[in-house]
């Protein structure tokens, strides 16, 4: 895909969902972290708020898929996937505030090692949403490839590898068996918002020099 300046400011358009969705991350783990439910209503907040901001951010693309023609039209349709995914990632990360609460309510532990991968995935996860904050701002084909090859990969595998360690503690006897749910949803909603956050960066690679 060509640089060209419409589409930087295209992309442009999306770092703010981009930070929005960074935010609800770290809003997650810190609730995750410090056990406060306080940090899941401004999540939740957060969400109702970007999900408002995305529906203009569409209603704008429609406006102008309608106005455009050739060239234009297919760089609208690709901004209006970009955008869907965006949305799957936000309604990812929105998924662990009902797993989170419930682990608060019910005072389920997680053990030390499930702490601690639970933490390694969502700092993998918040980096790949930074790259492509970065992304939008800078069109910076280097960023775009690590998260399609090497980030989004990693972390998808982790919440794999995470997952079957898990089910291993619980047969040792060293997870309790109700953590299962809280703990392998939150690695599936990771993984999930990894997955769109790849096709993000597949759909926005050049396909021509600048």
């Amino acid at each position: 895909m060509s640089a060209s300046p419409s589409i930087k400011e295209q992309l442009a358009g999306f770092a703010g969902v981009a930070a929005a969705l960074m935010e609800m991350l770290r809003l997650a783990k810190g609730a995750l972290n410090r056990q406060q439910t306080q940090e899941l209503e401004t999540l939740t907040g957060l969400q109702e708020t970007l999900v408002g901001e995305m529906s203009l951010l569409s209603g704008k693309l429609d406006k102008e898929l309608c106005e455009m023609q050739g060239d234009g039209q297919v760089l609208c349709l690709k901004m209006e996937s970009v955008l869907t995914h965006l949305q799957l990632v936000a309604r990812n990360v929105g998924e662990m505030v009902p797993l989170i609460r419930q682990q608060i309510a019910e005072g389920i532990p997680f053990s030390l090692k499930g702490n601690a991968q639970a933490n390694q995935v969502f700092d993998g996860l918040a980096e790949i949403l930074d790259d492509l904050e970065t992304i939008f701002r800078t069109d910076n084909e280097e960023l775009k490839q690590q998260v399609l090859l090497e980030k989004g990969p990693k972390v998808s595998q982790q919440s794999i590898d995470f997952a079957t360690d898990h089910e291993a503690r619980m047969i040792e006897g060293l997870c309790l068996p109700h953590a299962a749910p809280v703990f392998l949803g939150l690695l599936d909603a990771v993984r999930n918002a990894t997955r769109h956050a790849m096709e993000v960066a597949r759909l926005i690679q050049r396909r021509t020099p600048n």
